[in-house]
Order: structure tokens, then sequence, then C-alpha cells
């Protein structure tokens, strides 16, 4: 009976730890206003130290990767949910991943690794709150944006690219549609600010384009 108590008191801190784990990287996912949040996140860590719990009750010797073998297959069906694409852009790529680190913390705290799930946790939390500043930083610099241009069939397709040339924008053709009025094609660039803004400048004056998508 006191051995069980001591099991149950060891299994309780442990789901506690979760708790408190999965809240602090819930909120900031849900600051974020991120599909998997803060009540999300917390029960995605719970789930995963008790299965983890369970797999070394239930399990035989040598079999107490059972259970835990099966987290790493649910979580990937969670993290693919988080994940969709619009207009040729992948969206929830960092959730997918939040939610897969957040089973691996739950996965270590359920094995009586604590050191090791704060060290990933502190890890994770500087990911998603000091670097997301710096990649604003970056993407300040290098700004990444797609342009799907409409323009008659008069205009060719050499004078648009030397347009994006000249305003110092690296590009790449993604799509093209040509026809005997009107075309239209995709242009994913990669520059700085100032240097879209040129580019929308000049294309705005090409009386030959008759709409930019951006």
């Amino acid at each position: 009976m006191f051995e069980y108590d001591e099991i149950f008191k060891i299994d309780s801190v442990k789901l506690l730890i979760s708790v408190v784990i999965g809240a602090l990287l819930g909120a900031e996912r849900e600051y974020r206003s991120k599909s998997a949040g803060f009540r999300t996140i917390i029960l995605i860590c719970v789930s995963a130290t008790l299965f983890t719990i369970l797999s070394y009750n239930i399990g035989g010797p040598g079999s107490h990767d059972r259970i835990a073998a099966n987290i790493i297959t649910g979580i990937g069906f969670l993290g693919a949910g988080a994940i969709f694409r619009y207009n040729d852009k992948v969206s929830g790529l960092t959730t997918a991943v939040t939610i897969w680190s957040v089973s691996a913390i739950g996965m270590a705290i359920g094995a009586g690794d604590y050191n090791l799930a704060f060290i990933v946790t502190a890890v994770v939390l500087v990911v998603l709150l000091v670097f997301s500043k710096l990649e604003y930083s970056i993407e300040k610099v290098n700004k990444v944006r797609s342009y799907t241009i409409t323009f008659s069939k008069s205009r060719s397709i050499e004078v648009i690219e030397g347009t994006f040339s000249e305003s110092k924008l690296k590009f790449k053709n993604t799509r093209l549609r040509i026809s005997h009025t009107i075309s239209s094609g995709t242009w994913e660039t990669q520059g700085r600010p100032e240097a879209h803004h040129k580019l929308l400048d000049m294309l705005s004056k090409d009386e030959e384009i008759i709409s930019i998508d951006v």
C-alpha cells in the first residue's frame, strides 16, 4: 500500500508539471491566436505524459515503448490538422511543430526525465518568443511576395521580368497563361521592402498591364 501511494504521488507530480509546462507553451500560442491554443496544448502535454506513464505501468519488462510509440503516430494526425494550404502558401507549420514538441516534452515528463523536459521547454519558448522577433527583422530586410499580373498580348514577358530585375528583386515564374487577347502570370519575388514599392510603382504606370494581385 505504501509503495502504491508513493507511485501515485510521483505520477501526480508528473501530471502537474505537464499542466504547468503545457500552460506556458499554450499561452504563447493562444496569444498569437493559433488554432492549437491554451487548452489544446495543455491537454496534449497531459495526455502524452499520461500515455507514457501507462506505457511504463502496463507494459511488461522490455516493452515500455509499446504505448509510447503510438503517441508519435497520434500526434502526427493532430499536427497535420493544423497545417493548411491557401494560394500556394502553407500555414500552420509552426503550430504543428509546437504540438510535436509539446508531446515530446510530455513523454519526457512521463518517463521521469524532468531535466530534459525543462531544457526543451526553455528552448521551445525561446524559439517561439525571441526568434519570432528575429524572424520579423529578417522579413523586413528580405520580404517574399507573390505577384499575379494580367497583361495585354502586346506586352512581352521579358519586359515584365525586366521590371523585376530593374527593381532589384529576385524572382521566379511559377505560372503562366497566354491567350490571344490577354495573358497572366504569377511570380514569386524576394527582396527589400523598398524594392517591392518600386516594382508596384513601375507596374502601375505600364498601360499594357490590366491588373496586379499581390
